[in-house]
């Protein structure tokens, strides 16, 4: 294991430590400990001080000085108030944030986005596909992922499912990708929980991170970046075959996107110009991806291909018109 992955994945493993809910409840427990601790001392040597043998030949009385046992019986009193008022902040506070209810979706997006947001932070930092192919990597990568999913993912998704499960007048849609990310964080749960659970027909639903980002006002520079590219599609694209060219996905309104979406509908007809039309979108996406550093994703259909070009369209939520 090379030192600079090997370091990577220690630092890693700290994060996730410090990130994790325990690690918090360690460090309530040692503070209200501490404090009880110097409480339990003043009264401790109260007693003592109270501690008198008398028979009829002597009398013995013990006596402590201690001029510093009412601060530090004060200090104790403000260490278990303390621990009482982390311990609070640590679980109450977030119950009620978790239990709190939106009027609409549009309305939970803010606080939604900041628990995908996190778990997609996880996920990309120690992940099963974050790290090399060497073993000794993989196995830790796996132990420190195993670690964030129960700890920290789990409880995120709790949240969420609390939220998106007290929405109203939501549409037919909005509904319909709901209940599939329900389904996604009760299989997830199961397969964290049991372990060697198969939850692959309830992955992550895609379209649920468009559906509640496509509710995030998009930064004035990243609205430049969609004209930018709009453009150059625009100009490269002057192909006489194109009919219509879209944008669509998480680029649209997620400004920490994995790629380009793009949906071109064509008016080939024929084997041979649906091949030429492919060969040159083939060049161009070269072309953007020298250019720009990213990686456009095109789904193109041809004339021949216009009904599931209109199936495909429609279930779109949000698209972005360039030609």
């Amino acid at each position: 294991m090379s030192p600079k992955l090997d370091l990577n994945q220690i630092l890693l493993t700290k994060l996730n430590s410090f990130l994790n809910p325990n690690y918090v409840n360690k460090i309530i427990l040692l503070t209200f400990t501490f404090g009880a601790g110097l409480i339990g001392r003043n009264f401790v040597l109260d007693l003592l001080l109270a501690l008198e043998i008398i028979t009829p030949d002597f009398v013995v009385k013990l006596q402590f000085s201690d001029g510093a046992s009412n601060t530090v019986f004060y200090v104790g009193v403000v260490l278990v108030f303390l621990s009482l008022w982390l311990f609070y902040q640590a679980h109450f506070t977030d119950q009620e944030k978790s239990s709190q209810s939106f009027k609409s979706l549009k309305k939970a997006a803010p606080f939604l986005i900041r628990l995908m947001e996190e778990n997609e932070r996880i996920f990309k930092e120690c992940g099963p596909n974050s790290s090399s192919h060497h073993q000794d990597e993989l196995r830790m990568n796996f132990s420190v992922w195993n670690n964030a999913k129960s700890e920290i993912i789990v409880p995120n998704n709790d949240q969420i499912y609390k939220v998106i499960s007290t929405l109203k007048g939501l549409s037919v849609g909005e509904s319909r990708i709901i209940a599939k990310m329900k389904s996604h964080i009760e299989h997830f749960k199961v397969h964290v929980t049991k372990g060697h659970i198969n939850y692959s027909q309830h992955q992550f639903p895609q379209e649920f991170s468009d559906l509640v980002y496509s509710y995030k006002k998009v930064s004035r520079s990243h609205q430049k970046k969609i004209d930018r590219v709009s453009s150059w599609l625009k100009e490269e694209l002057n192909i006489v075959d194109i009919e219509n060219i879209y944008l669509f996905g998480s680029f649209l309104y997620n400004e920490n996107y994995h790629d380009i979406d793009v949906l071109i509908k064509t008016e080939s007809s024929t084997h041979e110009d649906i091949k030429r039309v492919a060969l040159s979108i083939k060049k161009i996406k070269s072309e953007y991806t020298a250019s720009f550093g990213e990686e456009l994703h095109i789904s193109i259909f041809s004339e021949l291909e216009k009904k599931r070009f209109l199936e495909f369209k429609g279930k779109i939520r949000n698209l972005k018109e360039v030609v």
